[in-house]
Formats: C-alpha cells, sequence, structure tokens
C-alpha cells in the first residue's frame, strides 16, 4: 500500500488555498521509496520519477480540477476513524461536472475530510454510478498519518534540475 505525500493549504471556506498557488504531490513508500512526485505551480505542473521528469502544460486550477477538488464545499464539522482512533474533522462534499472523468469514468460526488486547522487532508472519496461496464462504486484516497504541520516551502526550492530542463508535453 502506497502512501502518500500531499499538501494542499487549505484557506478559510474553501477546501483548497489560492493565495501561494503551490502544491506538492507524491507517491510512495517511503521518502527513499517513492514512485512519482508532483510540483504544481500557478502555471505549470512538473512530473517526477527517479528516472525522468517531464513538464506538463497544466495550471495548478487545472491540476485541482482535474482532482475535483475546486467543486468541494464545507459542509460539517465531524469526527472519522482513523488508525484506531478518532479524529475531529471537516468534511466538504460536491457534485462534479460531466467533463470531469477518472480513468474514463465520471464520479457523481466527491467528499474530502480536512484537519481542523485545514492544513492536513486525511482523505476523500470519489462516488461513481454503478453499471454493467463498470464494477467501480467508490475510490478512496486515505492518509491517516497526515500531519497539521506549518508548510514546508522549501519543497519548491527543491524541484530537481531535470524537470527545469524537461520538454514540454501535454499530458500524462
Amino acid at each position: 500500500m502506497n502512501s502518500l505525500s500531499f499538501y494542499l493549504y487549505l484557506s478559510k471556506n474553501q477546501f483548497i488555498m489560492k493565495t501561494f498557488m503551490f502544491l506538492y504531490h507524491r507517491v510512495g513508500l517511503t521518502e527513499d521509496d517513492w514512485q512519482y512526485s508532483y510540483y504544481v505551480l500557478r502555471n505549470i505542473t512538473f512530473y517526477a520519477t527517479k528516472l525522468h521528469c517531464s513538464r506538463i502544460q497544466k495550471s495548478y486550477d487545472d491540476f485541482l480540477k482535474g482532482m475535483g477538488f475546486t467543486y468541494l464545499r464545507r459542509q460539517r464539522d465531524e469526527e472519522i476513524f482513523l488508525n484506531g482512533r478518532y479524529k475531529e474533522v471537516i468534511a466538504y462534499e460536491g457534485e462534479l461536472p460531466e467533463n470531469v472523468t477518472i480513468k474514463g469514468h465520471h464520479p457523481n460526488l466527491i467528499r474530502g475530510y480536512s484537519s481542523e486547522q485545514k492544513n492536513a487532508t486525511y482523505g476523500w472519496e470519489l462516488y461513481f454510478e454503478r453499471s454493467l461496464n463498470f464494477s467501480l462504486y467508490k475510490k478512496e484516497y486515505w492518509y491517516p498519518e497526515m500531519q497539521s504541520l506549518s508548510p514546508d516551502w522549501d519543497i519548491f526550492s527543491d524541484i530537481p534540475v531535470s524537470c527545469l530542463h524537461s520538454q514540454m508535453i501535454d499530458h500524462l
């Protein structure tokens, strides 16, 4: 099972804060055994693996829209059970427009859960319509180890040089 570092800096009324417009997303088992990272900046995204890096013509807003996050609205405060204990969270929910797809399928609903301090994302869920051709009903992403810490802005000073010199591609 992969862990994920996902730094989402959250504002008072929205799920994603747009003031800084930086996002770092890493998928991997440990700090040394990661699979890939996204460095999302205002107008460009870098996709890095251990072997190469690509520059993607995808803005901060486009990246978040593609994941469905811009459609989330705060619903309520609640508790969720993670790693054997309850955590106080803010629950968000939203319906996605038809043009948002995940692996070619449209999720009807997205739910997200952030820390009360709004600087850590514990998870999100995507709900799909059932059909004969597509057996997936729900896709979940949970990060129970996510800690509510001050942002580490130095991560954006360490974008690999290979990313800065990479060729532009349309998408992955």
